[in-house]
């Protein structure tokens, strides 16, 4: 029974098979004498995937980016922080001193650089990074507790982690 529903599904796809288009499939395509024809960027949007959830996958992408807590500063870490950025503050005052002792042509002076390491609060969710990065040194205001960076930047004292002098 099962080899004549095959012999004859066979049969049908033979006599289909072949010669069905012959007729049509050299003619020229239609073009419409009253509408004109649709641009291929139009065309190819009516294919593009639907999102029916707008903003979902962003919303999971942030739900899954990790952020971490602050951490506390040890005693020790904050004593070799305070060495660190006193020595900084030095540093960048004989860097004035000698800027402008040169009149502003000190060829072989260079600001002092530092690796620090600090934490930065995340501005969508609870938490933060911590980066580490090195930083040329432009100065050290005690009274504000900021350590300013050449590019203008200021990293305040309460979130540096690491501070190693390099240069």
């Amino acid at each position: 029974m099962k080899k004549d529903i095959y012999r004859n599904i066979e049969e049908l796809l033979d006599e289909e098979s072949g010669d069905t288009y012959d007729d049509i499939i050299g003619l020229p395509r239609h073009k419409s004498a009253t509408r004109k024809q649709m641009s291929m960027h139009d065309r190819a949007a009516q294919f593009a995937p639907f999102a029916a959830l707008t903003g979902y996958e962003d919303a999971i992408r942030e739900e899954g980016r990790i952020t971490f807590e602050k951490r506390e500063v040890t005693a020790e870490q904050q004593m070799n922080m305070e060495k660190a950025l006193y020595e900084l503050m030095e540093l960048t005052e004989n860097y004035n001193v000698e800027k402008r002792r040169m009149k502003g042509q000190c060829n072989g002076c260079r600001r002092p650089v530092a690796e620090v390491e600090y934490f930065v609060d995340d501005r969508r969710k609870a938490g933060g990074s911590y980066v580490k990065t090195s930083v040329e040194v432009k100065r050290v205001d005690s009274v504000n507790r900021v350590l300013i960076t050449a590019g203008d930047s200021e990293l305040s004292f309460d979130n540096l982690v690491n501070v190693k002098i390099i240069v």
